[in-house]
């Protein structure tokens, strides 16, 4: 999704935990999913050996891993649990007004059988991002979510 503001291009990244993907008690093929929200930018050609045709893309911005949460209520209880589907996957982004201050809305697969829809404010879409340094790698930045903060 283009961001005017910034320049920059806006994507969601899906991960699949843990990642020897084995069969376990909770999936056939694994755990769980997670994601994080991302930002490239083109580099300037200069970068590129001054060839306009060949400049690359630059990561900028990542957020930390996280998930959805259920929003089913199991049976016999008043309210969803602390915690996510084990199948979830972020399938559309857009932006609804401006890029600085409207939602972001996001749909997004449940158990490969449903689908949400969810809305984020911009404001604080920009908050969760981090600012992807010269030399820095993407495991040096994402932390882990606790369950806690699910």
């Amino acid at each position: 999704v283009p961001l005017p503001s910034s320049g920059e291009l806006l994507g969601i990244a899906h991960f699949h935990r843990p990642e020897h993907r084995k069969e376990s008690n909770y999936a056939l093929h694994g755990h769980h999913y997670t994601h994080a929200f991302f930002t490239i930018a083109r580099q300037h050609p200069s970068d590129s050996g001054g060839d306009v045709g060949n400049a690359s893309f630059k990561l900028k911005r990542i957020s930390n891993e996280f998930l959805f949460r259920a929003l089913s209520v199991p049976i016999g209880e008043k309210e969803s649990p602390n915690d996510g589907d084990v199948i979830q996957f972020a399938s559309g982004l857009d932006v609804y007004g401006s890029d600085v201050d409207g939602k972001l809305v996001l749909s997004y697969g449940i158990n490969d059988c449903e689908g949400a829809v969810l809305t984020i404010s911009m404001k604080k879409l920009q908050q969760m991002l981090i600012e992807v340094e010269p030399g820095q790698e993407v495991v040096d930045l994402m932390r882990k979510a606790t369950s806690e903060e699910r």
